[in-house]
């Protein structure tokens, strides 16, 4: 089973034998887990059993990502420090660990990053070092620890970040020589066929909310994010009208609680809406901030980099190929060598795309 996209890359042949051997045996201990018998949430269990269907699609994607962050720290995998942030249950992380490298497992949510420690234990590949918290956090964790890193990698992660460009600012916050990093999401904006599901999803979560369902995470908000909005600015508004409570909701969408609070403020001083958003359906939690897929402008996310004096570079991702039809292989056959060969403009069909430090 091939777990990298080997007629696609160019770079040193041992370094992707070496991510299709720990591809191989990763593939191998966590489709022989049984995840019932691990006293784990239910959260995590139904986010595993995901993971485990697509299993090869995941692999494809991460191998993908740490051959180019090899390329940019230039080192054997095995003398490699990286953090995994966002981590979640730790496929990634567990992908690091069968490489060789020494890794700092990070996630914000306390009840997954216990469960990531107790899957990977699970497939005996024990992560260095587990941490629960945010960048900051992090920054802290490992000066205590006296831990330089070489990079910092995440998956699916930079779409849901409240503050992104905050989060550029605490990357120096993390003790390193010189830092890399590859970020990956498949909140492709640039592909129109993406960027229309997503648009869908984040019309539901503003307006309509969703149902209750067995194992999603319980910090999210399943309400309509519109309506948890319209409730916090009626508990915390002094004098204000239902037009006036309504048409404030609606302006604040993208905004957390305090920053809500912030905004109820000033428009009770001013009698002015805070500008709208200028995309018209981003939206992110009002109780916690976690964007619902946000669609962003990677050339935007560049030039935030460099303000920061950090460069960047974009790499589109190729499609997993694995059991499909003749039909869907020759589709993504053709869309990966269309991805290899169309540089910059890849993007526009791509997946995901990959914000690769420079």
């Amino acid at each position: 089973m091939d777990f990298v996209h080997k007629k696609y890359l160019i770079g040193s042949s041992k370094e992707v034998f070496e991510l299709q051997k720990a591809s191989e045996r990763l593939y191998q201990k966590l489709v022989a887990l049984d995840i019932y018998e691990l006293n784990i949430s239910e959260y995590s269990q139904v986010y595993f059993l995901k993971h485990q269907v697509d299993l090869k699609y995941l692999l494809q994607m991460y191998t993908l990502i740490l051959f180019h962050f090899q390329r940019k720290v230039q080192k054997p995998f095995d003398q490699i420090s990286v953090i995994d942030h966002g981590a979640g249950i730790g496929i990634l992380s567990m992908l690091c660990k069968e490489l060789g490298m020494n890794i700092i497992y990070n996630d914000i949510y306390n009840q997954v990053a216990k469960d990531a420690e107790i899957i990977s234990k699970a497939v005996n590949l024990p992560f260095n070092y587990y941490h629960h918290g945010s960048i900051e956090d992090l920054g802290n964790y490992c000066k205590e620890q006296k831990i330089s890193v070489d990079g910092i990698v995440s998956s699916e992660v930079i779409e849901h970040i409240y503050d992104i460009e905050l989060f550029f600012e605490n990357l120096n916050l993390l003790p390193s020589k010189k830092l890399h990093f590859v970020f990956s999401t498949s909140a492709n904006i640039k592909n129109p066929l993406r960027r229309r599901k997503l648009m869908e999803m984040q019309y539901v979560s503003e307006n309509i909310g969703e149902q209750e369902f067995f194992g999603r995470k319980q910090k999210d908000s399943i309400r309509s994010f519109l309506k948890i909005r319209e409730e916090i600015i009626k508990v915390n508004a002094k004098k204000m009208s239902s037009s006036e409570i309504m048409k404030l909701a609606i302006h604040t969408r993208g905004m957390r609680k305090d920053d809500i609070v912030l905004s109820i403020k000033e428009f009770e001083k001013t009698k002015v809406y805070p500008e709208k958003l200028n995309h018209k359906t981003n939206t992110c939690d009002p109780n916690t901030g976690n964007w619902t897929e946000h669609l962003m402008n990677p050339k935007e996310l560049q030039k935030s980099l460099e303000l920061k004096k950090r460069e960047s570079e974009i790499k589109s991702g190729f499609y997993s190929i694995g059991n499909d039809g003749f039909v869907s292989t020759f589709i993504k056959n053709t869309l990966n060598i269309l991805i290899k060969t169309l540089g910059k403009k890849s993007i526009y069909i791509s997946h995901y795309w990959m914000l690769v430090s420079k």
